[in-house]
């Protein structure tokens, strides 16, 4: 049996914390007999996460669930956005998939769905305004400016 670990938390995309919680789950799951194939690391703010998992232990949730922020984008006005809340100047300019020759394939359209918690009462900010926020975490820790 094979297996993929989604490891999720921004703590995770910075020098500053080891993810030890996917290594773990890698050893756990191979003493178990479960090939992990892959590991993804998704960026998101800690307390979002933690009340949103908490919402969903309350509601005896169970199966495969996404917590993410509310609306959507592509991955072009994802970094469209960044840089200019950064206050960046650099042009992106949007490419297909195919385009940009990754070797995996990609359906036309995929946006993660915060469906699974609104079906559960519960709703996180906006992609937008989560963004807003990590940024000004960053100015205030010196690392943007």
């Amino acid at each position: 049996m094979n297996c993929e670990i989604i490891a999720v938390g921004s703590e995770l995309l910075t020098p500053y914390r080891q993810d030890t919680n996917s290594l773990f789950l890698t050893d756990r799951l191979l003493q178990l007999g479960v090939n992990v194939t892959f590991k993804t690391i998704v960026g998101d703010r800690l307390a979002n996460l933690a009340n949103a998992i908490r919402n969903l232990v309350g509601a005896n949730a169970h199966g495969v669930l996404n917590i993410t922020n509310s609306g959507s984008c592509s991955r072009f006005e994802f970094a469209r956005e960044i840089l200019r809340k950064a206050g960046r100047k650099t042009r992106v300019l949007p490419i297909t998939s195919a385009e940009a020759g990754s070797p995996a394939r990609r359906p036309a359209y995929s946006v993660l769905s915060s469906a699974t918690l609104a079906s559960h009462g519960i709703s996180l900010r906006s992609w937008g305004d989560a963004l807003d926020a990590y940024l000004e975490d960053l100015r205030q820790k010196g690392k943007l400016r």
